[in-house]
C-alpha cells in the first residue's frame, strides 16, 4: 500500500484493523493477544502470556504499520491512535541503569511492575517474556522509532554501546525448561549475543543507523554475509529458521547493500555490498546495477554513495529512487568512515524526533478520580474490557485530575455490536460543577462484537482539570472507555 502496488488496499486496510482492535478466541484465524487488556495497558501482561514482552513489542511494530496505512486511507483518528500505540514500547523499558549496558526491555504484570527484579533479572535467560530470544536479541526491537530508541538509551552513543554489548557479551545462554535449537544456533553465529538464526535479531546491526557509529553495521553485515550462508558448501545449509524465505531475502538485501530496517517508511537503509556488480531487473524494462569496483574482504566500509552519478550523503534510500532505476555506486575502504551517517538528517525516517524521550498518551481516567451514574461505572475504566457494564442513554462519567490537562483522543470498546448512541458528548469544567460543551462524537456504531474505536477531540478547546461524558440517544453495553492525553 505504502509503494503505491496495485491491490485490495480497503480491504487489507479493514483485516488490518479487525486484527489489532477485535478480540480473538483463536489467534490461528488472526487477531492479537489479550487485547480485553493489551489495549488499555499498552502491552500484553505477563499473567495473559508468559511471553508478553515479545507479543507487545511485536505489536508495536504493527500499530506502525496501521499508522501509515491510516494516513495513506485518510484515518485521521486511526492513525493518531496507532501512531501512539506504535510509540508505547517506552512502557516497556527499564532505563534504571547507570548505563546504556544495564537498561532493558522487560515483561510486565498487570499491575505495572517488571515480572523480575533488578536483582534476579537474567538478559541471558529464555524461559520468560522473550519468545525464543532473550534480552539481548529484543534490545533494540524498535524499527518504527530508532531516535526514540536512542533517546532512551542516552542518544547515539548510548544506542552504539548497547548494540556493541549484544555482538560483544559471550553467546552464553540459561533456561528453566528445555533447550530449544533456537539456543544452540545463537551460539553457533559466534557473534556475541547477537542470533541470526532466528527473526528477532534480523533488525539489529542495522538499528546501528540511529547510533554513534553507524558504520559498524557494514563490519557486522559482511562478516555475517561471510560466514554464515556457506552452508551448502558442506551439506548443511543456514544457520538458523527459514521461516517465510527471511534468511534469503535478508542475505539478498544485505549482499546488495540496500536493506527495509523499517518496512512501512519505505526506506532502504544503505549497507555494504557484498559484489563489485550485480543488476536487479525492475518492472517497466529497467534496472538498477549495484557497483562496487573496489570491493574486498578487507574493503567493507563505504567511504562514499552516488545513485545515477548524484551523491547520497543521507543513510539510506527511498523506494521510489530505487525504482527508478540506474547505477548505485558505492566506493568501498578498508577504514571506516567515521563521519558519514552522524548528523541527525542523514538518519532514517523515526517517530520521535529532537532529543527527548518517546511521548506517550496515556488515559485520564487512569490519572484522576473517577465518578459515574451507572451502578458498575468502575468497570469501564478498568484496563479489562472483559468487564462489562450497560450504558444507559443519558448516563455520564466524570474525572477529575491534579491539574488542567488536554486530551486528544477518547476511545470506547463495546462487548456487543448492537451497542449505539447518538451522541457521546465531552464536557470540561475548572470546578466541577460548571460545564463547558469541548467535542461530541455522533452516530456511534460498531461492527464488530469486542471491538476499540478511536475518535479524535477538536484541539481549540481550553485545558480542563474536569472531564464528563454523556452518552445520549441510545444504549448498550460497554468494555472500557479512555480519554488519551499527555498525562504526564
Amino acid at each position: 500500500m505504502m509503494k503505491n502496488i496495485p491491490f485490495a488496499h480497503k480491504d487489507a486496510y479493514e483485516s488490518a484493523i479487525k486484527n489489532a482492535s477485535v478480540q480473538s478466541e483463536n489467534l490461528t484465524n488472526g487477531g492479537r493477544k489479550a487485547l480485553n487488556q493489551s489495549n488499555f495497558l499498552g502491552y500484553v501482561p505477563s499473567e495473559s502470556d508468559n511471553f508478553g514482552l515479545s507479543w507487545s513489542m511485536e505489536g508495536y511494530i504493527n500499530d506502525w504499520g496501521l499508522y501509515q496505512m491510516s494516513k495513506k486511507q485518510h484515518k485521521l483518528a486511526e492513525a493518531k491512535y496507532y501512531k501512539n500505540r506504535a510509540l508505547t514500547y517506552a512502557k516497556m523499558f527499564d532505563g534504571n541503569g547507570q548505563q546504556a549496558a544495564d537498561k532493558w526491555f522487560k515483561g510486565k504484570k498487570q499491575d505495572g511492575s517488571w515480572t523480575t527484579d533488578p536483582q534476579n533479572f537474567d538478559p541471558t535467560s529464555w524461559s520468560r517474556d522473550y519468545t525464543e530470544t532473550d534480552a539481548y536479541n529484543m534490545a533494540v526491537s524498535v524499527p518504527q522509532d530508532g531516535n526514540g530508541l536512542a533517546n532512551l538509551y542516552g542518544g547515539p552513543a548510548g544506542l552504539t554501546q548497547k548494540i556493541d554489548q549484544i555482538v560483544n557479551t559471550p553467546g552464553d545462554f540459561t533456561t528453566d525448561g528445555g533447550v530449544i535449537h533456537e539456543m544452540r544456533e545463537q551460539r553457533e553465529v559466534k557473534l556475541g549475543q547477537y542470533g541470526h538464526s532466528n527473526q528477532p535479531a534480523h533488525d539489529i546491526l542495522y538499528m546501528y543507523a540511529f547510533s554513534g557509529q553507524p558504520w559498524k553495521a557494514q563490519k557486522y553485515t559482511r562478516d555475517i554475509l561471510k560466514r554464515l550462508y556457506v552452508g551448502s558448501d558442506f551439506g548443511q545449509g543456514y544457520v538458523g529458521d527459514e521461516d517465510n524465505g527471511e534468511q534469503s531475502a535478508w542475505y539478498i538485501l544485505s549482499a546488495l547493500g540496500i536493506y527495509p530496517q523499517n518496512l512501512a517508511s519505505n526506506q532502504f537503509v544503505l549497507g555494504s555490498p557484498l559484489f563489485k556488480e550485480a543488476k536487479v531487473q525492475l518492472p517497466h524494462g529497467r534496472s538498477l546495477t549495484v557497483k562496487a569496483p573496489n570491493n574486498s574482504d578487507k574493503n567493507v566500509y563505504v567511504n562514499s554513495v552516488y545513485l545515477n552519478g548524484r551523491r547520497i550523503d543521507k543513510t539510506y534510500l527511498d523506494y521510489k529512487q530505487i525504482m527508478r532505476g540506474g547505477v548505485l555506486r558505492f566506493n568501498m575502504s578498508s577504514r571506516p568512515s567515521t563521519r558519514r551517517g552522524t548528523q541527525q538528517w542523514q538518519k532514517p525516517a523515526s517517530l520521535t524526533q529532537g532529543r527527548k524521550a518517546p511521548q506517550v498518551k496515556t488515559d485520564a481516567f487512569d490519572k484522576g478520580q473517577v465518578v459515574g451514574s451507572d451502578q458498575d461505572y468502575k468497570k469501564l475504566v478498568d484496563n479489562d474490557s472483559n468487564t462489562v457494564t450497560t450504558v444507559k442513554n443519558n448516563s455520564t462519567l466524570d474525572v477529575k485530575l491534579d491539574r488542567a490537562r488536554r486530551i486528544d483522543m477518547l476511545t470506547l470498546s463495546n462487548s456487543t455490536k448492537d451497542t449505539k448512541f447518538k451522541n457521546v458528548k465531552i464536557y470540561g469544567s475548572r470546578d466541577g460543577k460548571h460545564w463547558r460543551p469541548v467535542d461530541q462524537v455522533r452516530n456511534v456504531k460498531f461492527t464488530y462484537d469486542k471491538s476499540t474505536k478511536p475518535y479524535l477531540i477538536r484541539k481549540t478547546f481550553v485545558p480542563y482539570q474536569h472531564y464528563r461524558l454523556k452518552f445520549e440517544g441510545g444504549s448498550g453495553q460497554l468494555g472500557e472507555v479512555e480519554l488519551l492525553g499527555n498525562m504526564d
